[in-house]
């Protein structure tokens, strides 16, 4: 996977993450890697040895930069969607060390349409993520870069993480940790996030708890206080 030239790229990555599953399949029947029959145990980090070649999920990372530093944003679509591939394949330390912070790269940095399917695998990655010492600290990492960050992207950013964590985790877990954080994005100083914010009302309500009395009380008067919001756009969507 060194030939990373721009004619092969189109034809190539498509067909990358069935390469890497047969490359990891050759190394477990070289006895290179552990048995498949491990794959989902939670030793399979310590049978990994320190002295195992390397990866080949750098070589996936290798051509994702490579996509990037091209601005072929379609390809890298195309090779997200592999992602779980991966999930299946590899460790979660291997995946919090290399795949999650790419991940939070391109859910900043990316086209449009490389931020929305990048935070779709993000949270798919959480959800299996959740027994991982790292979790907490990743959870902290999008509070301050997004729900909390001083740019406005990135905080229209996080009413999509909101809205696709409610689709993988529960609701408990939504009203514990990411309820608070969703309400404040309702009264942004930018349009835009308001904006943003009422075209995804219906999204926001599905991750309430049925008895949560309390929120969905704030959640119906921050919709009534869309509906005379200063933006005419604002109000238009919220109606």
């Amino acid at each position: 996977m060194e030939d990373q030239d721009l004619e092969i790229m189109p034809k190539f990555v498509p067909q990358l993450g069935e390469l890497i599953e047969l490359f990891e399949e050759i190394k477990r029947v070289e006895g290179d890697s552990p048995n498949k029959d491990f794959k989902d145990s939670k030793d399979k980090d310590a049978l990994r040895s320190k002295d195992s070649p390397k990866s080949y999920l750098d070589s996936v990372l290798n051509v994702w930069k490579f996509l990037v530093e091209h601005y072929m944003w379609r390809l890298e679509i195309r090779l997200m969607e592999d992602l779980p591939r991966y999930y299946e394949l590899y460790s979660i330390k291997e995946l919090n060390d290399k795949i999650a912070p790419f991940l939070m790269n391109r859910m900043k940095e990316g086209a449009t349409e490389v931020r929305l399917k990048a935070i779709d695998y993000f949270a798919k990655f959480m959800k299996i993520n959740y027994i991982s010492a790292k979790f907490k600290e990743m959870l902290k990492s999008i509070v301050e870069e997004f729900a909390s960050s001083s740019c406005y992207q990135h905080r229209i950013s996080f009413i999509f993480l909101f809205s696709k964590f409610g689709e993988n985790f529960s609701r408990t877990f939504i009203k514990q940790n990411m309820l608070n954080l969703i309400f404040p994005l309702a009264g942004d100083k930018v349009s835009q996030v308001r904006r943003k914010f009422a075209e995804n009302l219906l999204e926001i309500r599905k991750c309430f708890m049925v008895d949560d009395t309390e929120g969905i009380q704030k959640f119906n008067d921050v919709v009534r206080k869309l509906t005379t919001d200063s933006d005419k756009e604002v109000v238009a969507v919220s109606a």
